[in-house]
């Protein structure tokens, strides 16, 4: 492709390639045609061979090139033209010469919070436009940002966007996206909403705080799980360094329902303006109480100015003077101590122990001390203090904080209760079956999915046939076949999406599915297996018959 000419645009070499094809760095080779609007370079993308076979990838590269042309706004790559290439459609589309999001977290570790503030300003600005016209990007992940030199961000790849008034381009209760940024709704395969959007967002601004994704998975059946159901640790966990209100705006945008998140974009942007500006002032007033301590009571009369010079400024400093001179002749120490700059110094010193020692703790130490207590399974003592928190601190604003704190020990008081029941007879320890059947369900509300169907299956073998224990023997089947549905709606969720991709990407994802299931001996396992075979087979016919042409002579 180098050395091609597409319209005005020659290809001067490759910059990046992906699933969906490859992108070129292009000069216009024509600027006299629109010299106002087209710059000299562009970045050119032309859709795979292989894939422009495909029909649905086809309207999926259409569709972004729809979605782009409709969008005109500075922090979105700008559209120039588009076109076909030996029957390969292509576009020409704005060059960003500058890192994603994704090389500054290789590169940093994370970003620093005044940072995502800034940034994060901007990506609402262009959700906001993208919503405005009726767009949805579905797609918000740190490589799909770049930061120009000028520090201005670029969101682009609308490649899976889905238009409000589309409705044939993606199937029903298809997965679509990348799997550590989907919202839960995403997830579950169900309809989605500019709300799902803010929950990437959220998703993104976790990961450039502090340098991690909130779920941590072996498997992408595995994340879509963890995103519809486990809970994730604040921010403020590993990066304490975060301001509350951005900690807190984070987990509402991380709300597992869309109801729960921020309305759009732009209230989005308004809390961040909000937060920068009432950090900015805070920074502010510590600044100048810095400048205060070294004046005469916040009197305005500066120490340095009005004893350290040698000029005379007033008539306290007069009287100063003459006082130093007529004691000339006494002892070092006492002359120290006659300097009136000394005293007063000593008295701001003494001053300043009494208010740090008396001062009452802020509201943001004393949820960093809940946080330490209950890290060290002081339960009662961190509840305690939040209920101190709320009485002394009332209309703080960080509510999200403290109920996930709340909810931190309201499980740990459900877990350990589950282990104790009083039976009719006065006992208080409850019978084996029940306890090995809370311990798997506490591992399946947990994730740990694969760790509660082995204590199921075993209390089963264990304990079937003991009348004593029958009600927790049948609780522990329906749990299994709960737990059978999910694994094959989970395996379903797979087929699905390696349905819309890549042949090579399709075909590591179900050999690597099908080699999850083929060690358990289970019915839903053997089902999982069939129906993952069946998809491989599909895909083996589906590339026999991308291949035949290019055998014919």
């Amino acid at each position: 492709m180098i050395g091609t000419r597409l319209g005005q645009w020659q290809i001067e070499k490759e910059i990046g390639c992906g699933g969906m094809g490859t992108v070129y760095l292009a000069r216009n080779v024509a600027p006299d045609s629109n010299p106002a609007e087209v710059p000299e370079w562009a970045a050119v993308k032309l859709l795979s061979p292989l894939l422009a076979q495909e029909t649905g990838f086809v309207l999926r590269f259409r569709r972004e090139i729809e979605a782009l042309s409709t969008l005109q706004h500075p922090n979105i790559v700008a559209l120039f033209e588009s076109g076909e290439y030996q029957g390969r459609p292509y576009y020409v589309m704005e060059y960003v010469e500058g890192p994603s999001f994704d090389d500054l977290l290789r590169k940093n570790g994370r970003m620093s919070w005044d940072d995502v503030i800034e940034y994060g300003i901007q990506i609402c600005s262009a959700l906001k436009h993208a919503h405005d016209h009726g767009i949805i990007h579905r797609d918000l992940k740190p490589t799909n940002l770049l930061l120009s030199k000028e520090k201005q961000v670029k969101l682009l790849d609308f490649g899976v966007a889905r238009l409000f008034s589309e409705r044939n381009l993606t199937q029903a209760n298809a997965v679509v996206g990348t799997a550590e940024y989907l919202s839960p709704e995403q997830a579950a395969g169900k309809p989605v909403t500019r709300r799902s959007d803010l929950y990437s967002l959220g998703v993104v601004f976790y990961t450039l705080l502090t340098g991690r994704t909130p779920f941590q998975a072996s498997t992408t059946v595995e994340m879509l799980q963890k995103h519809r159901f486990a809970r994730f640790d604040p921010p403020r966990k590993y990066a304490e360094d975060v301001p509350y209100e951005l900690d807190d705006l984070v987990c509402q945008l991380m709300a597992k329902d869309p109801d729960d998140r921020p309305p759009d974009a732009a209230v989005v942007a308004r809390q961040l303006e909000r937060i920068r500006r009432h950090l900015a002032r805070r920074d502010q007033l510590t600044t100048d109480e810095v400048r205060s301590s070294t004046t005469l009571g916040g009197t305005g009369i500066n120490f340095v100015e009005e004893f350290g010079s040698g000029e005379p400024a007033s008539l306290a400093a007069d009287l100063a003077r003459s006082q130093a001179r007529s004691a000339a002749s006494e002892g070092p120490l006492h002359k120290l101590l006659n300097q009136a700059w000394v005293l007063i110094f000593g008295l701001v010193i003494i001053l300043g122990v009494l208010i740090w020692g008396l001062w009452p703790a802020s509201v943001e130490q004393r949820l960093d001390e809940v946080r330490r207590l209950l890290d060290r399974d002081e339960w009662a003592a961190a509840s305690e203090l939040l209920d101190r928190i709320e009485q002394q601190y009332r209309g703080h604003p960080y509510h999200v904080q403290v109920q996930l704190y709340r909810q931190r020990i309201a499980d740990r008081e459900a877990a350990v209760k589950a282990r104790w029941r009083p039976s009719s007879e006065g006992q208080t320890t409850t019978g084996e079956a029940e306890r090995f059947f809370r311990e798997a369900q506490r591992e399946y509300e947990s994730g740990n999915y694969a760790k509660a169907r082995t204590i199921w299956e075993k209390l089963v073998a264990a304990f079937d046939g003991i009348e004593s224990q029958k009600e927790w023997v049948e609780k522990a089947r329906a749990a299994l076949r709960k737990a059978d549905a999910r694994d094959l709606a989970a395996v379903d969720e797979a087929i699905r999406m390696a349905r819309n991709e890549s042949v090579p990407q399709a075909r590591r994802r179900l050999q690597a599915l099908a080699d999850l299931y083929r060690d358990r001996e289970d019915d839903a396992a053997k089902t999982a297996v069939r129906r993952i075979e069946a998809a491989l087979l599909s895909l083996d016919q589906r590339t026999a018959g991308t291949e035949a042409p290019s055998r014919q002579p």
